[in-house]
């Protein structure tokens, strides 16, 4: 492969930082409130429940911000088909943030007066610049992130496992499938900042457990040539590479590993991918590497997929769904949730809200997994599901192994206590 060619397919790719996870199979069902007074909050009227959406449609990361809206809008007419909730039609406010933490702080300084809940908080960036305002106000928001840094917030909620879980869960599955020994160095190229270290630190545990030994290599959370760690660690005689980065870093990597010659298995992190990388000359290359994922694919074989994938195709017909779609389903299903709960404690207000939510401990994604929200400090899933990209799959992703996970990740858990 001609790396001139290789370093402008990368340039063309757009440059996404996120993590995803999970999908809602059913229609919710409308939920009458109980006899008495019904106490409100912001966003709830009589016949109607404002959420807000902190989305990202343009900038850099909008390829995948408006996969999250669209399966966002998909539940979202799903519920109100059936009723809406508390016999009141759900309605989203959404503002586009551009993936700007300044903007995004704009945006819910604009709606959150006027809100019962944020169906989503789009970007890493945003996402830190409104944690502290979002426990301030008491108001329930689904970040798309999977950073174990959003794990202990009362009113924060994530969709799925963390970056370290994903890591430990993949890197056992890995290790056994190409044949890993104890004493083989194994490299991780990771982006700087919470993610890529809480990533890393996954990555050490399971390495310390199956008797490897991991070669660290940070890069630029933007970077989109990483020719230097391709050298790095071919030089360090690595057997096997782990990347957690943005999809521009991987083409890099994969695309120059393959005209170096440096052909060892790879295994990534899901916000690593993309499927428009599908589209460059690095497509070939991209086939052989493995992806660790709290959610399943588009193209999966789940009934609870099929089910939301065919709800998807009648609402967007020229659509294509893709993981992105399906985390912004499961994260809009998970306030429903909430709401419901609030509706039959007869309190929606912003407490009641949360209160209801972190009582759910048995939330059912409807793709083999279920989720406990009971806890703020703990991931709602430690379970990861393994993917390989795939130019013909709905979704370009197809399913190596379901939900699984990895013996040892009870006694790394047992250190997060």
């Amino acid at each position: 492969m001609n790396h001139r060619k290789i370093k402008a397919a990368i340039a063309g790719v757009a440059l996404l930082s996120l993590g995803l996870a999970g999908c809602s199979s059913k229609a919710n069902t409308p939920t009458d409130n109980p006899t008495g007074a019904l106490k409100t909050g912001p966003g709830v009227t009589d016949t109607t429940i404002t959420l807000g959406s902190l989305a990202t449609t343009t900038g850099p990361a909008a390829v995948v911000g408006k996969d999250v809206v669209e399966g966002q809008q998909v539940v979202l007419k799903q519920v109100n088909d059936a009723g809406g909730v508390c016999n009141r039609q759900l309605k989203v406010e959404v503002r586009d943030t551009a993936f700007d933490p300044q903007k995004a702080v704009a945006a819910y300084n604009e709606l959150e007066p006027s809100v019962a809940g944020f169906s989503q908080l789009f970007g890493s960036a945003p996402t830190a610049a409104l944690i502290s305002s979002v426990e301030n106000d008491k108001v329930l928001t689904m970040p798309a992130g999977f950073s174990a840094d959003l794990l202990g917030y009362q009113h924060l909620a994530i969709s799925g496992g963390t970056y370290d879980i994903d890591m430990i869960n993949g890197l056992t599955f890995f290790a056994e499938k190409v044949g890993l020994k104890a004493g083989d160095k194994v490299g991780h190229v990771f982006i700087s900042g919470e993610g890529g270290q809480n990533s890393l630190e996954g990555s050490k545990f399971a390495a310390r457990k199956l008797g490897l030994e991991i070669v660290p290599q940070e890069i630029a959370p933007t970077a989109t040539d990483v020719t230097a760690q391709v050298s790095a660690l071919k030089a360090a005689g690595v057997k096997a590479v782990l990347l957690t980065a943005i999809p521009a870093s991987l083409a890099s990597f994969v695309g120059v590993s393959a005209a170096t010659g440096f052909n060892v298995p790879m295994l990534a992190t899901a916000p690593s991918f993309a499927p428009p990388l599908m589209a460059t000359p690095v497509a070939p290359a991209l086939e052989k590497i493995y992806i660790a994922s709290p959610l399943p694919t588009s193209s999966s074989d789940s009934a609870g997929v099929k089910e939301f994938v065919t709800a998807y195709k009648a609402q967007f017909p020229s659509g294509v769904p893709s993981q992105a779609t399906l985390i912004g389903g499961v994260m809009m299903k998970m306030l429903v949730n909430g709401l419901q709960d609030a509706c039959k404690a007869n309190d929606l207000s912003r407490d009641g809200i949360t209160t209801a939510f972190r009582k759910i401990s048995k939330f059912d994604t409807g793709l083999g997994t279920t989720y406990d929200f009971t806890d703020p400090k703990k991931a709602p899933s430690n379970a990861t599901y393994i993917l390989q990209p795939s130019k013909t799959a709905v979704g370009n992703l197809v399913e190596v192994q379901s939900a699984k996970t990895a013996p040892a990740l009870s006694e790394y858990l047992a250190t997060k206590k």
